[in-house]
């Protein structure tokens, strides 16, 4: 990018900054790796939609969940998913992805959350009581991308 373009806006400045930077790889820019996926993370947060994403346990088996998925596909009902906290903009969240076994394996709209709640899953028949992020709809499944599983949830931009 020339030094002397002259842009109407920052918004435009970023976008075409964006652009140019998306397809450079990170190591053209900054010889550090950590520094460059860093910088590569700010510029998602910029550009990109904020999601959150969760982790399935492994001691679940991916099939049994799917049979989870398929009860709320149209709607009628929620799934449940215990969180130590509930996350402060949760209204503004639309889609919560989900990692098994190493892998995002898709998402699922985020529609609701109680806290301090108590409940006997319809599946399993457990009793649960906490915090909850509630998730219905149909289950879009995704190319699997790899990421390490975790407690709890996190941010994920998309």
């Amino acid at each position: 990018m020339e030094a002397n373009l002259k842009f109407t806006s920052w918004e435009e400045a970023n976008k075409i900054l964006y652009e140019q930077l998306k397809n450079t790889p990170p190591s053209a820019l900054i010889t550090n790796p950590r520094i460059a996926e860093i910088v590569r993370e700010e510029i998602d947060k910029v550009f990109k939609t904020k999601g959150i994403i969760i982790t399935v346990p492994k001691s679940i088996k991916w099939e049994d969940y799917e049979k989870e998925l398929k009860t709320v596909e149209d709607w009628s009902q929620v799934m449940n998913y215990k969180v130590p906290t509930i996350p402060k903009d949760i209204d503004t969240i639309k889609r919560c992805y989900v990692v098994y076994d190493g892998f995002i394996r898709g998402w699922q709209e985020v529609v609701g959350h109680e806290t301090g709640k108590e409940f006997d899953c319809t599946t399993t028949g457990k009793n649960w009581k906490g915090n909850f992020i509630q998730r219905s709809g149909p289950f879009h499944k995704i190319e699997p991308i790899p990421m390490k599983g975790f407690m709890g949830w996190r941010y994920y931009y998309y």
